[in-house]
């Protein structure tokens, strides 16, 4: 099963580098604005994810998708709040990616959760 999840990790690594060349952008939230929702300015404060990584990938079979690993290899809660902080996207995933298709152009902020452990990234979709 790690030997599974080491090849995954591998042939995503892959996709870190088209991150600047597709309509996807991550970002932590300790790098935001202080014009974020309430959300961030909590959870700020929680216990990061060990070896966490969101990768992004565009194509034009399944349109934009966002992979979320760990260190782990456990279920995460991934959840996307809008500008003004409201949840509009959630969705379980043990390392298989989310599509994002529902989701408009703009900034979300991805709440992710693992066991007892909470991180908070940014993403742009153009």
């Amino acid at each position: 099963m790690k030997t599974i999840y080491f090849l995954l990790l591998l042939s995503l690594t892959g996709c870190a580098n088209e991150i600047m060349k597709n309509n996807l952008t991550v970002n932590d939230a300790n790098e935001n604005s202080k014009n974020e929702s309430e959300l961030v300015e909590e959870n700020t404060k929680a216990t990061n994810i060990h070896g966490l990584k969101v990768m992004t990938r565009h194509s034009q079979k399944f349109g934009n998708q966002v992979y979320v690993i760990s260190d782990s290899y456990s279920e995460k809660n991934v959840s996307f709040y809008d500008d003004e902080g409201k949840k509009v996207y959630s969705k379980k995933t043990v390392g298989t990616p989310i599509n994002l298709s529902k989701l408009k152009r703009g900034i979300y902020t991805m709440e992710i959760v693992e066991g007892d452990k909470t991180d908070i990234k940014e993403i742009t979709i153009e």
